[in-house]
Parts: C-alpha cells; structure tokens; sequence
C-alpha cells in the first residue's frame, strides 16, 4: 500500500467488518480527514502558509462536531480548539462576542487553555475580567450578558471595551496565533 494511502491495510480489514454503509461511510470521512490532519500538521512545521491552520483548526473543529462533542477531542486539541474559538471570537466582535456565541463549557477553559499554550497574560486578564464583573465561569447558565452589557447604557465604563482593548493591546505584542502554533508544533504527536 502506498505511503500516502487514506487507509492503512489494518484500517481497511476494519472497514470490511463494519455491518452498515453508514459506519462505512463514517469511517472513510474519518480516514480522511486524519489524513489532512496530518498533511495540515506537516504545513504547519517551518511554513508560513497561513491556510495548514485554518486547515487544521476546520479538521479540529468537525471532529469536535462546533463544540457539541468535545468528548471526541484529545486534552491537547481541546487547548487548541478552546483557545481558537476565544481568540476567533474577540477578533470578531469583542469577549461579549465570546459569551454570547460560544457554547457555555468553553468558558470555564479559556484559562487553563491560555496557560497550556504560555499565553499567561492573556489568561490573566480573562481572569480578571470575570473576577472584577462576577462571572463564574463555572455557572455560565445563570450569566446576564444583558446585565454587564447594560452598564454602557447606565453612562457607565463598559468592561467589555476595557477587556477588549487591554486584549488587543495584548495581541499587537504576542499575538495568539504564534502561541497556538508553538504549542501544537510542541504537541504535533496528539493532533491526528
């Protein structure tokens, strides 16, 4: 079988036992997409390409299934796709964007996220962010997001925008997408 082969010969006879065409299916759409996990990882080594991570982060983020089944991913994909959806999202719109968009368990791991990849700062003011505003972090059901919004209309200062502004500030001298790739060059072995 040849090196660059979408199944291995061992992955083939298992594909063989499988009883319904949908598992078979299934099992295909995952052969491959290991596979452009790895040609992604291969890019990402000494590549300036910025597509092997979007490319990896698109392949993190289907067998996460957009967060729905976190369970499938490994600790260090986790990290990976945790501190991605935060730094997409702020990029995006801001850390409300974050709490208002992102599934609600990816609050508690934004921290520990930031400090797996070194981006300790980062973790720091997230940290404070909630701490200073009451979040729980832990309890994301009971948030308002309407009430910490709501402080603007009052005339007084959004924590939001001050959140915001200390992140991007943050982000000119280290931006996140320098970490991330550090860390998952440092971690290659787990992202299949």
């Amino acid at each position: 079988m040849k090196a660059d082969a979408i199944l291995t010969a061992k992955e083939m006879r298992m594909v063989g036992s499988r009883r319904s065409i949908g598992e078979i299916v299934g099992w295909f759409k995952w052969a491959i997409l290991k596979k452009s996990a790895a040609e992604a990882m291969n890019g990402m080594v000494g590549n300036e390409d910025p597509m092997s991570f979007e490319a990896l982060f698109d392949l993190i983020c289907a067998k996460a299934e957009d967060g729905d089944a976190m369970e499938n991913l490994n600790p260090e994909e986790r990290v990976f796709y945790v501190v991605s959806m935060f730094n997409m999202e702020i990029q995006n719109g801001g850390l409300s964007q974050f709490f208002f968009n992102s599934p609600r368990a990816l609050a508690p791991e934004v921290a520990l996220s930031l400090r797996a990849i070194g981006a300790d700062a980062y973790a720091g003011l997230y940290e404070g962010f909630c701490a200073e505003n009451g979040v729980n972090v832990n309890e994301m059901d009971s948030f308002d997001i309407e009430k910490v919004c709501g402080l603007q209309a009052e005339g007084e200062c959004d924590p939001f925008e001050d959140f915001d502004e200390a992140f991007y500030a943050r982000y000119e001298k280290e931006p996140l997408e320098e970490l991330m790739e550090r860390y998952v060059c440092a971690h290659r072995e787990k992202f299949h």
